[in-house]
């Protein structure tokens, strides 16, 4: 083998771990970020498996009593996926820290709105 082929595949190898030794913290890094969502999606699929477990105790036409925890575990479950698809999709895409900061800003009128709806609905759901 030649001087220049031997040279060409010891660069080759020098770059192939330069390039994993800059992925491995990021990787970590983010598996360990990921780890409160993963808890919480095990955590409701859990506690559905627990509610699927709740004996009807009415007429059999009406819903039971396992409905609703089956229904806020979904939930939970599903905004758990979504902040994972959030989480992974934000490593892609790595923004500037004077453009993340303006948007992490707080939206007033979107919080004041928010607020609004729910005291509107509070205040309307005894009618």
């Amino acid at each position: 083998m030649s001087e220049k082929a031997i040279s060409d595949s010891t660069d080759e190898r020098r770059v192939q771990e330069a390039g994993t030794k800059e992925r491995h913290p990021v990787s970590r890094s983010l598996l360990l970020s990921l780890i409160p969502e993963v808890v919480l999606l095990a955590a409701a699929v859990y506690l559905f498996v627990v509610a699927l477990g709740f004996k009807q105790v009415g007429p059999s036409d009406q819903i039971g009593p396992g409905f609703w925890p089956q229904v806020l575990c979904v939930g939970i479950g599903i905004g758990a996926l979504v902040r994972i698809g959030q989480k992974l999709r934000s490593r892609e895409r790595r923004v500037a820290g004077a453009a993340a900061s303006e948007a992490d800003e707080v939206r007033m009128p979107r919080v004041a709105l928010g607020i609004a709806l729910v005291v509107g609905y509070v205040v309307g759901a005894p009618l």
